[in-house]
């Protein structure tokens, strides 16, 4: 029995925009009136989850900041990953210990050291938007981030990954995908979220199912890129709603390349890609539950 379905947003419950479709709202309900918790993940701010999941009438308990931050009702949750990876960096710890993740990051110096690195290589990485970001005057952080810093760009993400981990081996840069908003010449940037390693979707995930004694076994996620996919390690299935823009079997193929060979067999066939795009995909995926 299903207890619990982990949800993206853009591209699976709702249409690329942001439209919800009548069919996924009806589903939404039916699913919640037999007990079961629909909980927005995302990679939002927790502000701007709470907005999504208020105004969709989805579950008070959520993730945000691609799981650095959760929400249990009236509870925030901070997500601090992997504490043995930085136990010993007295820089960092004392500067969690003063702010949150996202000013800290900027402290100990590891934006700057990316965005030089981007400088260099003539590779393109940015702050998300020109006020947001640097620690200090509230006007900086618009997008009021406190668990991974919002980057955007197009980069080498293995050879940065490296630099930080020849830096800052406790952060990690993970692509969340490409943002909607084309550029002026029509390109568009990729969204990269600067994180604690270990405060991840995953790791969030799983404080929830603890809370609501929700076995992996009991748990259905539901998304349409890579980034979502993480959460099939959490889950029983994971739904990849058919995305207009990449086609599955790529996404699926360079999941399988992250894998570990003993991984690979066992997540992958945990995978059902469903025929139709955004909120009729995600009915799609998930109208079995009911049947």
């Amino acid at each position: 029995m299903i207890k619990l379905i982990l949800t993206d947003y853009d591209g699976a419950y709702a249409n690329q925009g942001g439209k919800v479709l009548a069919p996924a709202r009806k589903l939404k309900e039916i699913l919640q009136k037999k007990g079961i918790t629909v909980s927005l993940v995302s990679g939002r701010s927790i502000k701007e989850a709470s907005k999504i999941v208020k105004e969709n009438q989805l579950s008070p308990i959520f993730i945000a900041e691609l799981g650095a931050i959760i929400s249990y009702g009236e509870e925030e949750i901070i997500n601090h990953g992997d504490l043995k990876s930085y136990e010993d960096n007295d820089n960092f710890l004392n500067c969690l210990s003063e702010t949150n993740s996202h000013d800290a990051m900027y402290i100990v110096g590891a934006v700057d050291l990316l965005l030089e690195k981007a400088k260099t290589r003539k590779e393109k990485l940015l702050i998300f938007t020109p006020k947001d970001g640097r620690p200090g005057d509230p006007k900086n952080n618009i997008m009021n981030k406190r668990g991974t810093v919002l980057l955007r760009g197009n980069i080498d993400l293995k050879l940065f990954n490296k630099l930080l981990l020849n830096n800052f081996p406790y952060l990690e840069i993970v692509d969340n995908g490409f943002i909607e908003i084309s550029n002026s010449d029509e390109t568009r940037d990729h969204a990269y979220h600067l994180v604690i390693k270990g405060a991840n979707k995953c790791s969030a995930a799983e404080i929830i199912q603890k809370r609501l004694n929700c076995s992996h076994n009991e748990t259905m996620a539901v998304g349409d890129s890579l980034a979502d996919l993480e959460l099939i390690r959490v889950s029983r299935k994971f739904m990849l709603v058919k995305n207009s823009e990449v086609n599955p079997g790529i996404i699926i193929e360079k999941f399988k390349n992250s894998l570990s060979v003993d991984d690979t067999q066992g997540l992958v066939k945990k995978i059902f890609v469903t025929e139709k795009c955004g909120s009729l995909g995600w009915v799609e995926g998930l109208e079995s539950i009911i049947k």
